[in-house]
Protein backbone atom coordinates (compact mmCIF):
# COMPACT_ATOMS: atom_id res chain seq x y z
CA UNK A 1 0.00 0.00 0.00
CA UNK A 2 1.25 3.46 -0.82
CA UNK A 3 1.23 6.19 1.77
CA UNK A 4 -2.02 7.58 0.31
CA UNK A 5 -3.83 5.54 2.94
CA UNK A 6 -1.88 7.33 5.64
CA UNK A 7 -3.30 10.64 4.33
CA UNK A 8 -6.95 9.62 4.60
CA UNK A 9 -8.42 11.35 7.63
CA UNK A 10 -5.62 13.92 7.77
CA UNK A 11 -6.09 17.65 7.50
CA UNK A 12 -3.70 20.45 6.63
CA UNK A 13 -3.88 24.24 6.77
CA UNK A 14 -1.96 26.82 4.79
CA UNK A 15 -2.15 30.52 3.99
CA UNK A 16 -1.76 31.97 0.51
CA UNK A 17 -2.64 35.40 -0.95
CA UNK A 18 -4.62 36.40 2.14
CA UNK A 19 -6.60 33.15 2.19
CA UNK A 20 -6.26 30.54 4.94
CA UNK A 21 -7.28 27.14 3.59
CA UNK A 22 -8.00 23.86 5.34
CA UNK A 23 -7.64 20.74 3.20
CA UNK A 24 -9.25 17.56 4.57
CA UNK A 25 -8.36 14.26 2.91
CA UNK A 26 -11.68 12.46 3.38
CA UNK A 27 -11.04 9.47 1.09
CA UNK A 28 -8.30 8.17 -1.20
CA UNK A 29 -9.90 10.11 -4.08
CA UNK A 30 -11.69 13.00 -2.31
CA UNK A 31 -10.78 16.18 -0.48
CA UNK A 32 -12.80 18.86 1.25
CA UNK A 33 -11.41 22.40 1.10
CA UNK A 34 -12.60 25.20 3.36
CA UNK A 35 -11.70 28.88 3.26
CA UNK A 36 -11.08 29.72 6.91
CA UNK A 37 -10.12 33.30 6.07
CA UNK A 38 -10.67 35.11 2.78
CA UNK A 39 -10.00 38.72 1.77
CA UNK A 40 -12.89 38.62 -0.71
CA UNK A 41 -15.54 37.88 1.94
CA UNK A 42 -15.89 34.18 1.08
CA UNK A 43 -14.62 32.83 4.41
CA UNK A 44 -16.57 29.70 5.29
CA UNK A 45 -16.96 28.61 1.68
CA UNK A 46 -16.11 24.96 1.15
CA UNK A 47 -16.45 22.17 -1.32
CA UNK A 48 -15.75 18.52 -1.85
CA UNK A 49 -13.76 17.57 -4.90
CA UNK A 50 -12.81 14.32 -6.57
CA UNK A 51 -9.04 14.28 -6.93
CA UNK A 52 -6.47 12.48 -8.98
CA UNK A 53 -3.39 11.87 -6.87
CA UNK A 54 0.11 10.74 -7.68
CA UNK A 55 2.74 9.74 -5.16
CA UNK A 56 6.02 11.25 -6.36
CA UNK A 57 8.18 9.82 -3.57
CA UNK A 58 7.59 9.06 0.13
CA UNK A 59 6.07 12.15 1.75
CA UNK A 60 5.66 14.02 -1.55
CA UNK A 61 2.47 13.77 -3.58
CA UNK A 62 0.49 15.66 -6.18
CA UNK A 63 -3.26 16.17 -6.25
CA UNK A 64 -5.23 17.57 -9.16
CA UNK A 65 -8.87 18.58 -9.30
CA UNK A 66 -11.32 20.86 -11.05
CA UNK A 67 -13.54 23.23 -9.10
CA UNK A 68 -16.12 25.73 -10.28
CA UNK A 69 -13.57 28.54 -10.75
CA UNK A 70 -10.77 26.57 -12.38
CA UNK A 71 -8.22 23.78 -12.18
CA UNK A 72 -5.90 23.08 -9.25
CA UNK A 73 -2.66 21.12 -9.09
CA UNK A 74 -1.10 21.07 -5.62
CA UNK A 75 2.13 19.35 -4.68
CA UNK A 76 2.45 18.52 -0.98
CA UNK A 77 5.95 18.02 0.42
CA UNK A 78 5.29 16.75 3.93
CA UNK A 79 9.00 16.27 4.61
CA UNK A 80 9.67 20.01 4.18
CA UNK A 81 6.16 21.10 5.30
CA UNK A 82 5.54 22.95 2.03
CA UNK A 83 2.76 23.03 -0.53
CA UNK A 84 3.17 24.24 -4.09
CA UNK A 85 -0.13 25.59 -5.38
CA UNK A 86 -0.84 25.87 -9.10
CA UNK A 87 -4.19 27.30 -10.14
CA UNK A 88 -5.57 28.04 -13.59
CA UNK A 89 -8.81 30.02 -13.75
CA UNK A 90 -11.50 29.20 -16.28
CA UNK A 91 -10.44 32.25 -18.31
CA UNK A 92 -6.82 31.04 -18.46
CA UNK A 93 -5.12 33.10 -15.74
CA UNK A 94 -2.37 31.18 -13.98
CA UNK A 95 -1.27 31.49 -10.37
CA UNK A 96 1.59 29.76 -8.57
CA UNK A 97 2.40 29.98 -4.87
CA UNK A 98 4.56 28.13 -2.39
CA UNK A 99 3.83 28.23 1.31
CA UNK A 100 4.22 26.38 4.59
CA UNK A 101 1.64 23.77 5.59
CA UNK A 102 0.73 22.51 9.02
CA UNK A 103 -0.98 19.25 9.83
CA UNK A 104 -4.02 20.00 11.97
CA UNK A 105 -5.41 16.49 12.31
CA UNK A 106 -6.66 16.00 15.84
Amino acid sequence: ASDVYKRQGKSFEYAVSGYRIRMDFIAADRIRWTRLEAPDGTAGASGEEEIVRTDLRPGVFLIAFTEADGNVIDIFDLQRQRVFINYITNDGKRFHSETMIAEVTP
